[in-house]
């Protein structure tokens, strides 16, 4: 398998996550944030960790993320929500345990065609990774993840279990083949617990049987996930520190008291390679709503054309795909031009002509409009006629042209196959969307452009900046990661500075210049 660019492999996530879905006959979406797990919640939302749009995936981070995307799925097919625990130990050693009931349970199934493999490798990935930097498998804050791996019977490399919870770790193994629900989980998380407490006593106890109902259980069953709301993939790896030898003789030496309050979570974490980690946090679901969102039902911004004649001729030439197909005369090779042969008794030798042809460049643009609270005076007023002429001009280059607003969430004004006479009773709509979402709407921009055929990409953005040093960053990386894959970005700043969002970017502080320099600017990217 190839590398893939981040955008290409968050598309092949997504569509391999709707089959496998399918197969389980179970309804997913995913989302794609910037955290560090994975996780599902009761209404079969996926979240993974997100990468860059430029970021170069390896085969063994997709393989990776289809561990983690088959194993949330299981949760939404075999686990229980609602479950209350007595404390945060429980929930991780219950959190351990049901991963390892829902993966043999899948396994059983034979759900999808290479499953046991897919989270057999999941498995003895965290395991590896957490065998090359945990130093003291004594302290009790690893035991939820060491139970977790312990309990996989698909994973081929183990983790070291010390000899004073060997016998525990063994009876817990064979009892929660007869776990039936997440609730059972529950409860046999719980007897773990209070046996890990007794050994921690300076005469450890023979492993009492558990009693009915022992835990916080509570007898829900059904879909969904043990944790809350929600399979929370958290440190996995566990980090843990200290000298102590795991396979030394410890003889029946009481272990350290577990304490609720410091645990590691048993589940794998979602990191990648360095270098995948998105910029933005992202996701069609979270952050775009419907179409027109930003749009009223009367019209109040005049879109008279503006910028001149001239000047939106010479940006529709430029843009143009209009290429070269002509005939080159005066050759001393080629076809002959009967028209020249006259020419021959005066001793001209240049007497044939060549056909010459190149392709022209085709475009695809995105112009993004700030629809926030504070465009909505003079500055609107002028970008929105700006709006308009730039999509007439283009629309009659021959360019395909997109348009998307943002406020506090993002939404699509005109796609791509949308009218240009359709568009403009939009845009001469436009309302306030309250809040901004800069980096939100830029991302939306590069995946729409990434899904296009054209050679030269274009999204070019009007507003007056005003977002967070956090949000700045994030554009500013996203404009990196789309000028690595071909897309060229163009900031407007209507009374605003947006150089730290936008590399190629202009400020204008005179409405009156806005349209003059906008077709500037875009005449730089053709």
């Amino acid at each position: 398998m190839k590398t893939l660019k981040g955008w290409e492999f968050r598309k092949g996530i997504d569509d391999a996550a709707r089959k496998v879905a399918s197969t389980l006959k179970i309804k997913v979406t995913i989302n794609w944030q910037k955290v560090p797990t994975a996780c599902v919640d009761s209404r079969g939302n996926i979240t993974l960790c997100d990468v860059a749009d430029d970021a170069v995936i390896k085969q063994t981070t997709f393989a990776r993320y289809m561990g983690f995307v088959i194993h949330e799925m299981l949760h939404r097919k075999y686990t229980s929500f609602g479950i209350s625990f007595s404390n945060d130990y429980v929930r991780q050693l219950t959190n351990g345990l049901e991963d390892a009931r829902i993966e043999h349970l899948g396994i059983a199934a034979g759900l999808t065609g290479n499953i046991s493999k897919v989270l057999g490798d999941l498995a003895d990935t965290i395991a590896t990774e957490a065998l090359s930097h945990v130093s003291d498998w004594s302290n009790p804050r690893q035991f939820p993840f060491v139970l977790a791996i312990y309990c996989r019977n698909h994973a081929t490399v183990e983790v070291p279990v010390i000899p004073q919870i060997k016998a525990l770790f063994a009876e817990t193994r064979t009892r929660l083949n007869t776990c039936a629900n997440t609730a059972e989980v529950a409860d046999l998380a719980q007897w773990v617990y209070d046996q890990l407490v007794k050994l921690s006593e300076d005469e450890p106890k023979d492993l009492p049987e558990p009693k009915d109902g022992e835990g916080e259980s509570g007898d829900e069953s059904g879909d969904g996930d043990a944790d809350g709301d929600e399979s929370g993939e958290g440190d996995g790896e566990g980090d843990g520190d200290g000298d102590s030898d795991a396979d030394g003789d410890s003889g029946g030496k009481p272990i350290t008291r577990p304490d609720p309050s410091d645990v590691v979570c048993p589940e794998p974490t979602a990191k990648a390679e360095k270098g995948t980690g998105g910029g933005v946090s992202w996701s069609p679901n979270e952050s775009i709503r419907r179409d027109c969102l930003h749009v009223d039902d009367k019209a109040k911004w005049d879109l008279s054309p503006v910028g001149g004649a001239k000047l939106r001729y010479e940006v529709k030439r430029l843009f143009e795909n209009s290429g070269i197909d002509e005939f080159q005369f005066n050759r001393r090779a080629g076809r002959l031009n009967t028209r020249a042969l006259h020419t021959v008794a005066t001793g001209n030798d240049r007497v044939f002509k060549r056909h010459h042809e190149e392709g022209g460049v085709d475009s695809a643009v995105v112009l993004i409009m700030d629809c926030s609270g504070s465009m909505f005076d003079e500055r609107m007023s002028c970008a929105a006629p700006v709006m308009a002429t730039l999509l007439d001009t283009l629309d009659r280059a021959g360019v395909a042209v997109s348009i998307i607003t943002f406020g506090t969430h993002v939404s699509m004004l005109k796609p791509w196959g949308m009218t240009k006479a359709k568009a403009m009773p939009m845009l001469a709509s436009l309302k306030s969307g309250a809040d901004n979402s800069d980096s939100q709407a830029l991302r939306y921009a590069h995946t729409l452009l990434l899904n296009r055929p054209e050679q030269r990409k274009v999204t070019f953005v009007l507003g007056d900046g005003g977002v967070t040093r956090d949000d700045e960053k994030r554009c500013m990386d996203q404009c990196r990661a789309g000028e690595n894959l071909g897309i060229t970005t163009i900031g407007i700043g209507i009374l605003g500075d947006l150089s730290r969002m936008y590399k190629n970017n202009i400020y204008i502080d005179k409405l009156s210049d806005l349209a003059d320099a906008s077709f500037k600017q875009i005449k730089l990217a053709a």
